[in-house]
């Protein structure tokens, strides 16, 4: 009996070891079939097409009216391969107040990546500037003729007739002698009332007034009691940029002197601000007001009565 068992149990000892083998054998997996994934090429080559034009900001020499300056080169393309660009140095190409120009009118920043490209057209083209891979850079008798990708140039152009749409909220500010003026009685409601020409403007002639010239792109700014068809004693600084920003205009001019106007209250009413460099105050004024308005004679004035200054 013993015996029988003993047969019995080396069998099922041998046929569980070999179960249990192949029960803890890895299942073999089929291969997982790989996915091609094409690699995205970059562009040898781009298009740039005329974008705008401008002065360069300290000449005072005019070759073009800004009309014939962004006519000259309207239809005109370029085909720009990645090998003909190489980079260089800022300074080796463009001198402290060019870049400043620049920078002002395409709104750059020091770190700006700059390639000159050459190609085989002739002058002006045989030497391109390519700055940050957006803007492709021509310059002839005074003039910056800026072209940018297709792409770029149609957001660029759209965003520009938002500033000009902008711009016109500010068309009464323009081309007009802008007086200052000082809170006279805080308690009335009237602006008319509240605000007027102050004793220091009117009796001292200690305050200046601005003209801002969107045509010619001048900065003047005077005494309030000089006679603003001959001032002598001015300062005057070409503007190099204006814009709205936060529903301001801010301008900026070649000397480094950056104000804005906010309209408030009134629309012949503004507060202004200076952002950057020091107000002029030789022969002008010293006692620079914060608003100003271009209808003076709806506003108060202090009677200076026998006072001659």
């Amino acid at each position: 009996m013993i015996q029988h068992i003993k047969y019995f149990i080396i069998p099922l000892l041998i046929f569980t070891s070999v179960s249990c083998q192949q029960s803890t054998k890895p299942t073999k997996q089929k291969p997982v079939k790989s996915e091609n994934i094409s690699n995205i090429t970059v562009k040898d080559s781009r298009v740039f097409v005329f974008y705008k034009s401008f002065g360069f900001c300290n000449s005072a020499v005019d070759y073009f009216t800004q009309k014939e300056a962004d006519d000259l080169y309207a239809d005109k393309t370029f085909n720009i391969k990645k090998s003909e660009e190489k980079e260089i140095d800022l300074f080796s190409v463009l001198d402290e107040e060019k870049w400043n120009c620049l920078k002002e009118n395409l709104n750059l920043q020091n770190t700006s990546q700059i390639k000159v490209v050459k190609t085989k057209e002739d002058f002006p083209f045989d030497n391109l500037l390519l700055i940050n891979d957006k803007y492709l850079l021509v310059s002839r008798d005074g003039y910056f003729f800026v072209f940018a990708t297709k792409e770029k140039q149609k957001i660029l152009v759209s965003d520009e007739k938002n500033d000009r749409d902008n711009l016109e909220n500010f068309t009464s500010l323009f081309n007009v002698k802008l007086t200052g003026l000082s809170v006279v009685n805080n308690k009335k409601k009237n602006i008319y009332e509240k605000y007027g020409l102050d004793f220091t403007m009117l009796c001292n002639c200690n305050s200046p007034s601005m003209y801002v010239s969107n045509t010619s792109k001048y900065l003047t700014i005077f005494n309030y009691c000089d006679n603003q068809a001959d001032v002598k004693n001015k300062f005057t600084s070409k503007i190099t940029k204006l814009e709205v920003v936060n529903k301001k205009l801010v301008l900026s001019t070649v000397s480094g002197l950056k104000i804005s106007f906010e309209k408030f209250e009134n629309e012949n009413l503004f507060e202004m601000k200076v952002l950057e460099g020091k107000f002029p105050l030789k022969y002008v004024g010293t006692d620079v007001k914060n608003s100003y308005t271009t209808q003076p004679e709806k506003f108060k004035k202090v009677n200076c009565g026998d006072y001659s200054g």
